[in-house]
């Protein structure tokens, strides 16, 4: 897929030899010759073919090692006899001690599979681990029972720390199993560690991918949520050897969608639940034997006009605040206006008394201030009726109940 340029070194072999491997070596090898192993700079040598006497054998792996090269880059043109004493099961492979034509030839062009079978395992694994790691995603690969063989860094950033607290290590996490690694309990781990494997069961017996939604408790402590696909991994015989899984942290996007849901069903002056929520509210208990306390200010209009908007603001914010202490277990809305409601989930309540006491009670609380001294409100109820539910015909109710206080309230 993509060009690999590499050096292989070819040290002791005829100059003969070298311009035959030159002809036949692609153009993305860089060749170079050595005579013997004298000022060698190994560094830079990706491949080896090398003819050397038996204690240069030794100096050349011994200088492979100090540089941390594997020994499966040599190459050694060496009789079997000496190999076999020499102990190299290591190195990539032997070619005859003194090669001719056609061994040059067929043993190069097995070094070239090789090198192209590496270049493309390296390019594969590289795109591979930069498609994982350039996610938010967490990512991970398990075996049958449940032993982690793969993690994206997402995934080992989310661990929980070590009961020492240091953060865990890619290899520490390597083969273990889900307690481990999310430092479960004492008690869960005297289950044994290769436990919590519910959801990779139910996907290697459905051999399919599932999606679920899971809550997770990451490193830092935070309960975060989680949309999580799970599919099984075949061998080359289609036999199943583990699964993988990809999660898709949507913490964030649900805590839009909930705020979302708050600002679409609440009234922003006051807090309380706003017309829309009310009658969804309604709708969806429409089956119950709840009752409403309708309202309605007296004299709100008095108090904007000679007031100003502001304080008429700070009067219906008074209200809501009282209506809160006052009717705890009840679902609260500004209904709209100076208008106001309150749901009792169970008419468990006689709710004529509780209707007088609230006018009481915010009587008093607009006699506290100055401004609101000409402010009153008007309570009227209705109870639904599950076999028969109308949901406008109840509001309607309490809202001509609570006319025909207002009335009265004028009259007196």
């Amino acid at each position: 897929m993509f060009a690999h340029e590499q050096t292989l070194y070819i040290i002791g072999l005829t100059q003969q030899n070298f311009k035959l491997i030159l002809d036949l070596a692609p153009k993305d090898l860089v060749l170079k010759y050595y005579e013997n192993l004298d000022n060698i700079d190994l560094k830079k040598a990706d491949y080896i073919i090398a003819k050397l006497e038996i204690h240069e054998i030794t100096t050349i792996t011994d200088k492979l090692q100090n540089l941390n090269k594997n020994l499966d880059i040599l190459t050694l043109c060496i009789n079997k006899d000496d190999f076999y004493t020499l102990n190299l099961d290591d190195i990539h492979d032997i070619w005859p001690s003194e090669p001719n034509k056609n061994d040059i030839k067929f043993y190069f062009k097995k070094l070239i599979k090789t090198i192209e079978f590496n270049n493309r395992f390296f390019e594969q694994k590289e795109i591979f681990e930069t498609i994982i790691n350039s996610t938010d995603d967490l990512i991970w690969v398990k075996d049958t029972i449940g032993r982690h063989k793969l993690f994206n860094n997402s995934f080992l950033d989310a661990l929980p720390s070590a009961p020492d607290g240091h953060r865990k290590t890619r290899e520490e996490c390597t083969n273990r199993g889900h307690l481990f690694i999310w430092e479960l309990s004492p008690e869960d781990y005297e289950q044994g560690e290769f436990i919590c494997m519910e959801s990779e069961i139910d996907v290697m017996r459905a051999d399919a991918t599932l999606t679920l939604n899971e809550t997770l408790k990451v490193g830092s402590g935070e309960l975060r949520s989680l949309i999580t696909k799970k599919a099984p991994i075949h061998d080359r015989n289609g036999k199943i050897m583990g699964t993988i899984g990809v999660a898709k942290d949507v913490t964030q996007e649900l805590l839009y969608k909930k705020q979302l849901k708050k600002i679409a069903y609440t009234d922003m002056l006051t807090g309380l639940y706003n017309r829309r929520y009310i009658y969804d509210w309604m709708d969806r208990n429409s089956h119950k034997n709840f009752g409403i306390l309708f309202m309605d200010l007296n004299d709100f209009k008095y108090v904007n006009d000679k007031y100003g908007h502001v304080v008429g603001d700070e009067a219906l914010m008074a209200t809501a605040n009282t209506l809160k202490d006052q009717l705890k277990g009840y679902i609260l809305g500004r209904f709209g206006g100076d208008e106001f409601i309150a749901i009792r989930d169970k008419c468990d309540v006689d709710l004529q008394k509780e209707a007088d006491k609230l006018v009481k009670i915010l009587e008093k609380t607009y006699a506290t201030n100055q401004n609101y001294t000409k402010l009153g409100i008007s309570v009227g109820y209705a109870i639904n009726n599950p076999k028969d539910p109308d949901i406008e015909g109840i509001i309607h109710k309490a809202d001509t109940h609570m006319y025909k206080h207002k009335t009265q309230s004028k009259m007196a």
